[in-house]
Order: C-alpha cells, then structure tokens, then sequence
C-alpha cells in the first residue's frame, strides 16, 4: 500500500494563524497528539500537544516544529511506518511530488488498514517458529509447508527480546490443520513456540476438561 491509499478522512490541517486552545481542541477530539500545519498548500512543519499552552489568544505560529515531517504519497507503508516511529508521530502530512498537501495519516487507524488489507483475515492456522538469525530461510520453510500441501499467505519475522542471536518467525496458512506440517518441522529440528490448535487437538482438550469436571464432582 501507498501513503495516499492512507489517508484519513476525519482530520484536516492547522492553520499557522489557528490558537493554541483550538489546536489542543481538535487533537483532543481525534484523540491524537501530533497535527502537521499548513500554509497555502504547503506543510511548513507540526505542532505537539506537548509542547502547545492552553491559551485563546496565543497563536501556534511560534510552536510549529518546522522538521520536515512528512512524507510522499507515493511512499510505500513499510517507508512510512518508520518515518512514523522515528519521528514519534500520531499523524503525518501526506504531500505530492510539488510538496503540495495531500492528506494526513493517522498512526492509530494504520493497524485496521494494514489489517483489513491483507491476507491475516483469510482463515488458516498460525505457526511461530524461533530460528538461529543465520539460519533463516524463507525458502526452505516454505518448501516444507507446500510439501504438506499448505502454503504461507502471511509472514512476520521478529528479533526475539533481549537475544540478537534469535529471531521469531510467524508464519499464517491457508489452512487450519497443521499437524502434518508442525511433525515436519520438528523432524528438521525447528523449535516451536507457538502453533494454533486443530479442529481434533481442541475437541481432545474440551473432552479431557469434561472428564476432569466429571471426576471432580464424583
């Protein structure tokens, strides 16, 4: 996805000659904490609810961070998601190949975006695995998924915490059973972390807690 596809339609710009109440105002109701402002068409910077008083009668003109913080519609999520977390943003200005305004993202909807289009919302099990980093190998893990007739639809690769040796890999399928595939990774000596139940695993799980029930109350 690109940063227009992004853009918010329940949020607009300030104006340099808006008040510092106003700009708290509006931030306040779109519950975010960053607004890019914008002076005949073009974003000259953004204000932060930090730093803004609660004044009527000042104007934002002398709060505007004038960093360039922005970003290209045409720039792709991945490029925008970190200019978002380097920068510390709840909102960006989008802008076009003459700088000229475009729209704003808000940091909060991106989840619900990046959710609703992709493939996590098809149905199918998950697998984690954790792997040495160097041993990483998009490639072979898919070879043993498409041998046990699954194939990956999404992947999330994470360095595991507190350990730069280590990395998790989550894997989504396009299928719900994965005992065939989770017996083959451990026949290749994978280390599973994590792996959502089968149709046959969580009836055995519910039949097992229904004895229990039964013994306990003998």
């Amino acid at each position: 996805m690109l940063a227009f596809q992004l853009i918010s339609n329940e949020v607009f710009p300030l104006k340099k000659t808006d008040t510092c109440a106003a700009a708290l105002i509006f931030m306040n109701d779109w519950q975010i904490k960053h607004l890019p402002v914008v002076d005949n068409g073009k974003v000259i910077g953004f204000v932060s609810e930090k730093t803004l008083p609660d004044d009527e009668k000042k104007k934002i003109n002398d709060q505007i961070n004038t960093s360039e913080c922005f970003v290209n519609e045409h720039m792709h999520l991945f490029d925008v998601l970190k200019k978002l977390h380097d920068f510390q943003l709840t909102s960006i200005a989008v802008v076009d190949d003459e700088n000229v305004f475009r729209g704003i993202i808000l940091t909060r909807e991106l989840a619900t975006i990046i959710y609703n289009n992709s493939s996590l919302k098809q149905d199918g099990g998950i697998v984690v695995l954790e792997i040495k980093s160097h041993n990483y190998s998009l490639a072979e893990i898919a070879r043993i998924s498409e041998a046990n007739n699954a194939k990956i639809i999404y992947v999330h690769v994470e360095q595991v915490e507190n350990n730069n040796q280590l990395v998790h890999v989550s894997l989504k399928y396009n299928v719900s059973d994965l005992k065939s595939i989770i017996a083959t990774f451990e026949r290749f000596n994978y280390t599973i972390v994590y792996a959502t139940q089968t149709e046959d695993e969580s009836h055995n799980f519910k039949s097992r807690y229904n004895w229990l029930l039964k013994y306990l109350n003998t």
